[in-house]
């Protein structure tokens, strides 16, 4: 709607608008996959491989569920569980994405080593302190069919034949015309 305007301030001597661009915000919709994300708050030991594996499947379950009402099948939601840490006591914390699937020890040893990383990275140092979970962001998503672009007949007519009319247009900066 606004592509002349946007062209002419550029100074650009030809815009130009594809066919779709009507419906480019509807296609991106149809053509992304379903997501859910969960939160939940919940002050943990970082050490709690059994708490958080509690958690995690609860609300695996509940996700799996909410996604089956809608007609995905439970094995085509992906998982990608991830865990809200802090330094004890601290105010701020890093999410920190572990493997779907049972929480062991081995898991959290790797998880508490990535979080002093990324902690490090987002706020330039580390502590020699405990860490705590502070809560889970579950992301579950299942690929929906997409839709395939075909393209359009052609059928030999000329721009001209598409003209039905012409009228006397007041532009903003231009006059009438």
């Amino acid at each position: 709607m606004h592509g002349v305007a946007l062209g002419q301030e550029l100074g650009v001597k030809k815009v130009v608008i594809p066919r779709g661009a009507p419906v480019f915000s509807a296609w991106g919709m149809m053509m992304s996959d379903l997501r859910r994300d969960y939160f939940v708050t919940r002050l943990m030991d970082a050490t709690d491989n059994k708490g958080l594996d509690e958690l995690l499947v609860q609300v695996m379950e509940l996700a799996r569920d909410e996604f089956g009402r809608e007609g995905v099948a439970r094995d085509k939601v992906i998982m990608k569980p991830q865990v809200r840490c802090r330094y004890q006591n601290q105010e701020f914390g890093v999410e920190v994405q572990i493997p779907a699937g049972t929480v062991t020890s081995d898991i959290i040893t790797q998880m508490i080593a990535d979080f002093h990383e990324a902690y490090e990275r987002e706020y330039t140092y580390r502590l020699d302190a405990d860490v705590e979970i502070i809560g889970i962001h579950l992301i579950a998503s299942s690929e929906v069919g997409k839709l395939e672009i075909v393209p359009l007949p052609t059928t030999g007519k000329k721009i001209e034949d598409a003209v039905k009319g012409t009228r006397e247009v007041d532009y903003a900066t231009g006059g009438r015309a």
